[in-house]
């Protein structure tokens, strides 16, 4: 058996009963009765409950807290990617002043106005990410997390590491260093984040422990084949593929930092069948990060462009919204 089906899964039953489409009275019984195995651990919901709603709403926020019926953490961000220009646009900042919230920032490598992770390492960029910390310390932000150039791993971004793995793994340095070098950003951590597989994670891109302090992951529930269109299976993938879930935990353990979720959610984009409103998936989550080392994990509560059907407060998840508000 593999260690990951003894470690942070139900069992196999109690799976099932989720899969196949269980009333809200089997809902309850699968929640007690892992409760009652669960080892005695802080409730998931105060180990770092986080939420994305678009990064610029306090209030929002508040909201999200009364839906869920816990205390919020940490608020998914992201600074602009449109150009370098934009990127400096940082007066929004002033919105968290004071929110008690701690800001986990996507902060882009390079931006449309073009350049390369070479030239970022060579010191080209350096300038916008001394403003960045400056900014940062300004607005209170100096326990901020960020998450320098997240997804990596995949194509779709223009820092993607696969072109020049040891320039990224350099670049990251470097911008540690500049914001290091303002004061007051000794609280300041960097979380090294790719995606969830199948695209690798290449070993040259890690920019050494001294410049890492948690080991990312985004993960949405999603598939591309007909065979991965059942919810538990699909749990399995996330888990056991190259670059999952199993591999980060493993990771992070072997370089001794924790590990986080910056973005998670539930998605309609199942290419090859599968249910959107997948509550298997939120209780599988829940059991992952109840039972490993997390230091935060942010549900993506936002329709994005490229990612949709994730929302749990618009009433179009019932099952995964409901299975939330009890677990979390």
């Amino acid at each position: 058996m593999h260690r990951w089906l003894r470690d942070a899964l139900a069992p196999l039953a109690l799976l099932a009963v989720l899969a196949a489409g269980c009333s809200q009275d089997d809902v309850d019984k699968v929640v007690a009765a892992s409760r009652d195995r669960a080892p005695a651990q802080a409730p998931a919901g105060s180990r770092g409950l986080g939420v994305f709603m678009g990064g610029g709403d306090v209030q929002e926020i508040h909201s999200f807290e009364r839906f869920v019926g816990s205390k919020v953490t940490h608020v998914g961000a992201f600074v602009s990617r449109m150009s370098w220009a934009r990127f400096d646009e940082l007066s929004w900042l002033q919105k968290w002043r004071g929110s008690g919230f701690t800001l986990a920032l996507g902060v882009p490598m390079l931006t449309n106005d073009g350049g390369s992770l070479r030239a970022g390492a060579s010191g080209a960029y350096d300038a916008h990410f001394k403003h960045l910390a400056e900014q940062l310390v300004a607005n209170g932000q100096g326990n901020a997390i960020l998450r320098v150039g997240w997804e990596f791993n995949g194509n779709w971004f223009t820092w993607k590491a696969e072109d020049d793995p040891q320039a990224f793994a350099e670049y990251w340095r470097r911008i540690h260093r500049v914001v290091r070098s303002v004061p007051g950003t000794q609280g300041i951590r960097f979380d090294w984040n790719p995606a969830i597989g199948p695209a690798d994670v290449p070993a040259a891109a890690y920019p050494g422990d001294e410049f890492v302090d948690i080991i990312g992951m985004d993960v949405y529930d999603r598939n591309s084949t007909a065979a991965l269109a059942d919810p538990a299976r699909r749990w399995q993938e996330m888990v056991n593929q190259p670059f999952g879930l199993a591999w980060q935990r493993d990771f992070a353990a072997a370089h001794g930092k924790p590990i986080s979720f910056p973005e998670w959610a539930t998605s309609d984009r199942h290419q090859g069948g599968g249910q959107k409103d997948n509550p298997l998936f939120i209780r599988s989550m829940h059991e992952w990060i109840r039972s490993n080392n997390v230091e935060y994990h942010n549900y993506f509560e936002f329709d994005a462009i490229d990612e949709k059907g994730a929302q749990l407060t618009d009433g179009g998840n019932p099952q995964s919204a409901s299975l939330f508000q009890q677990l979390f």
